[in-house]
C-alpha cells in the first residue's frame, strides 16, 4: 500500500476524501483509515505498529476513546469496519479464532516513499465465514443505536461507536453473539 498514492478501497468518497488538502493516511496495509484537522496525526499514529489493525492501540481504539461517531453514505452495514474493533474485544468468547494463527507481512511505502514490511494478523476464513453481521445490526436497530434517514435518495447511516459497543458488551454478557457457531 502506498500511503500517497494506492486508491481508497471504501468507494468514490473516501477516495475524493483521500486527495483532498491536509488529509492524512495511517500506515496500515489492510486497513489504512483517513483523518483531516488538527488531531489526524494523532488519530493515525502508531497503526502501521498495531499487530491487530483493529486492536484498542489503533486508531480504531481511538474512536471509541475520543466518543467518535460513523456516517455512511449508501453504505451497507457490513461495510462498517468498526465492527471488527468489537470483535477483536470479544475475541476470547468467540467459538472460532478470530485470526489466523500467523501474522502475514504487507508492504507498506510511507510519506517519503520509503517501502517498509509491516506485519498484521489478518482475520481468519472461518471468522469470516460465521460473521452475522445481520444480526449485529439488527441490536444496534432495535436500541436505537444505528439510526438512518434517507435525504433524497440518498441512505444515511449514523452510528455512535462507544454505544455500539456497549451494545456488543450487553449481547456478550447475555450469552449472544453476532457469529454462527461452527458445524
Amino acid at each position: 500500500m502506498d500511503v500517497r498514492r494506492s486508491p481508497s478501497q471504501m468507494g468514490l468518497l473516501s477516495e475524493v476524501f483521500r486527495r483532498g488538502k491536509g488529509v492524512r493516511r495511517s500506515l496500515s496495509p489492510t486497513h489504512p483509515l483517513l483523518a483531516w484537522g488538527h488531531r489526524a496525526e494523532e488519530f493515525l499514529v502508531g497503526h502501521d505498529e498495531a499487530l491487530v489493525p483493529f486492536g484498542p492501540q489503533s486508531p480504531f481504539g481511538r474512536l471509541l476513546e475520543w466518543n467518535g461517531k460513523i456516517l455512511t453514505i449508501d453504505a451497507p452495514f457490513s461495510t462498517v469496519t468498526f465492527t471488527h474493533f468489537l470483535e477483536d474485544r470479544i475475541a476470547q468468547t468467540l467459538p472460532v479464532p478470530l485470526y489466523e494463527p500467523e501474522p502475514m507481512e504487507g508492504t507498506v511505502i510511507d510519506y517519503e516513499g520509503v517501502a517498509r514490511k509491516v506485519p498484521v494478523k489478518v482475520l481468519s476464513a472461518t471468522a469470516n465465514r460465521l460473521r452475522r453481521d445481520d444480526l449485529l445490526e439488527a441490536e444496534l436497530l432495535k436500541e436505537g443505536v444505528l439510526k438512518r434517514r434517507r435525504v433524497g435518495n440518498t441512505r444515511l447511516g449514523l452510528l455512535d461507536c462507544r454505544a455500539m459497543t456497549e451494545v456488543v458488551d450487553h449481547m456478550v454478557a447475555t450469552g449472544r453473539h453476532f457469529f454462527d457457531s461452527p458445524q
